[in-house]
């Protein structure tokens, strides 16, 4: 095809500017490309240590320790009282429940239950701080019902 002989011409012109043009920009675009991926596996590790809990494993064994020291001395309780002090441990199993329940929450992991394992794991501090708090009147309550009854 000889354009200079044809009927036919062309109805673009030539892109020679704009394919040097693009040529020059290809390095920056290449800087560009590298600082997003940079940016993309950052994201990804982030996003998959939201995904897992591994904090949980350093707190179950202490959870399960106050949990058992929780259920033993209300128990003793309830007996040693004859019912008596029902009100009082109603009260302290009900706010046990509520920080299992808290810690339950915390611990889940998938979709929609993303959360950095540093945040998990002053979550799981301060229930554990709490559950202390638990086991401490506990224990008063239990003192009380060896006294008293």
């Amino acid at each position: 095809f000889k354009e200079e002989k044809s009927n036919v011409k062309r109805i673009m012109p030539v892109r020679v500017t704009a394919e040097e043009t693009q040529r020059q920009k290809l390095s920056q675009v290449e800087k560009e490309r590298a600082h997003i991926e940079e940016l993309y596996k950052e994201e990804v590790a982030r996003e998959a240590d939201r995904m897992v809990d591994v904090t949980y494993a350093s707190y179950k064994d202490d959870f399960n320790r106050m949990q058992d020291c929780i259920t033993d001395g209300l128990l003793y309780c309830l007996q040693k009282s004859d019912g008596k002090l029902k009100y009082q441990v109603d009260e302290i199993s009900r706010q046990n429940e509520l920080i299992c329940a808290d810690i339950a929450y915390i611990h889940k992991t998938g979709v929609g239950y993303e959360l950095e394992n540093a945040k998990r794991r002053q979550a799981y501090e301060e229930a554990k701080e709490k559950m202390g708090e638990i086991v401490s009147r506990t224990a008063h309550l239990c003192a009380v019902a060896a006294t008293h009854y």
